[in-house]
C-alpha cells in the first residue's frame, strides 16, 4: 500500500514540476514549444544554449526549414551558419533568417525576463556573451519590448531593472584572467 501511494506521489510531483517548468520558462508560443520537440528529437534534450546561442540561431533556422516548410534561404543546412543567418537577416531582410533572429531575440528576452525576476537585479542586468556585441545592437528595439512587455503579470516589476549589454566579447577571458591572477598572488 505505501509503495502504491509513494509512486503516486511521485507521478504527481513530476506532473506539479511538469506545470511549474511552464511558467517559468524561455518557451512562451506553440511555435517555440515545435521548436523544443524537434530540438528533443533531433539532440535529446533541450536548454537555453540549444536556442539563445550562435548554434542556437542555426538550430531554429533549420527548424523554420525543415518542419515549418519556410523556404530556404541557403543551398544547403551546411551553409546555414550563425553569421551568414544573421546577416541575411540584418543586411537583406531574407524572410527565414529574420523570423528565425526574432524568435532567437524573443527567447533570449524571455529568459532575460526569467532571470531577473529570480535575482532582481536592481542595479541592472548585463547581457554578455557572443551574441551581446553582434545582435543586441541591431536588434535592440525588439528585445527591450520582449523584455519590458512579454509577461503582462510581472511587467511591471520587469521594467524597473535596467538592461545593458555588454559590448565587449572577451569579458568572460577578462574576468577569468582577473580570477587566476588573484589565485596565483
Amino acid at each position: 500500500m505505501f509503495a502504491c501511494i509513494s509512486e503516486i506521489l511521485s507521478r504527481c510531483l513530476c506532473e506539479v514540476l511538469k506545470l511549474l517548468e511552464l511558467f517559468d520558462c524561455f518557451l512562451k508560443t506553440a511555435l517555440q514549444w515545435e521548436l523544443r520537440e524537434w530540438l528533443v528529437d533531433r539532440l535529446g534534450y533541450v536548454t537555453v544554449e540549444s536556442v539563445v546561442s550562435g548554434p542556437g540561431l542555426a538550430n531554429v533556422y533549420n527548424f523554420l526549414v525543415a518542419v515549418k516548410g519556410w523556404p530556404a534561404a541557403f543551398p544547403n543546412e551546411s551553409a546555414a551558419t550563425p553569421k551568414s543567418i544573421a546577416d541575411k537577416a540584418l543586411q537583406d531582410g531574407e524572410k527565414t533568417c529574420t523570423e528565425a533572429l526574432n524568435m532567437l531575440v524573443d527567447m533570449w528576452a524571455a529568459e532575460c525576463r526569467a532571470m531577473a525576476l529570480r535575482t532582481m537585479p536592481h542595479g541592472g542586468l548585463y547581457v554578455a556573451g557572443g551574441l551581446a556585441p553582434k545582435l543586441l545592437v541591431p536588434m535592440k528595439d525588439r528585445f527591450v519590448e520582449a523584455f519590458c512587455n512579454g509577461d503582462s503579470l510581472m511587467g511591471s516589476i520587469i521594467r524597473n531593472f535596467p538592461v545593458y549589454a555588454v559590448t565587449n566579447e572577451f569579458v568572460g577571458m577578462m574576468g577569468a584572467l582577473a580570477r587566476a591572477h588573484r589565485l596565483l598572488l
